[in-house]
């Protein structure tokens, strides 16, 4: 039997799995840099830290590693233009389509973002194409309206979330 999984379907398979969509931004030798991605999430909660994976393509990458510190947004489902836009502008320019705050360390912050998370890098491994770099959180914000709902990608293409149940009691 062969055991070789075809890159094309590996990634049509993905495509079915929903992720969040979030902007990762650093600055760096004076420039923001940044990236959207949705290949984030939640490493430990002791102490705080999120693995986001990067491709080592991505015009971010460099900064992100050199920066030591970025931040991490969380998109709204009515930031889907917005992160249409930061895809198709380049560098630098990419912060001119949002209102963005330099709350710490000067990793960029987006203003209207569901939850932001300022990020110390604390390591990288190889993840073939991707880095995957573990990032110790300092400060979490989540947006006054705690009940909007988040941009994902799903399908190769945006979309949102129906409002789920929420349990009685954790289940995990």
């Amino acid at each position: 039997m062969n055991h070789d999984m075809l890159p094309a379907s590996f990634l049509d398979a993905m495509a079915c799995v929903p992720s969040a969509v979030t902007v990762i931004a650093t600055t760096h030798e004076g420039s923001h840099a940044g990236l959207i991605a949705t290949s984030v999430c939640s490493l430990s909660a002791d102490p705080p830290t999120l693995l986001v994976c990067v491709n080592k393509s991505a015009s971010a990458h460099a900064a992100l590693l050199a920066a030591g510190t970025f931040s991490v947004n969380v998109l709204t489902a009515s930031q889907g233009g917005f992160a249409d836009r930061f895809v198709r502008t380049k560098g630098a320019a990419r912060f001119a389509t949002a209102d963005w705050h330099l709350r710490w360390e000067g990793a960029p912050t987006l203003h209207h973002a569901m939850a932001s998370f300022h990020c110390v890098l604390t390591e990288v491994t190889d993840g073939h194409t991707h880095s995957c770099i573990f990032g110790r959180v300092v400060q979490a914000h989540m947006a006054a309206d705690s009940d909007a709902t988040g941009l994902i990608w799903h399908q190769r293409g945006y979309g949102t979330h129906a409002r789920l149940q929420r349990a009685a009691e954790p289940v995990c």
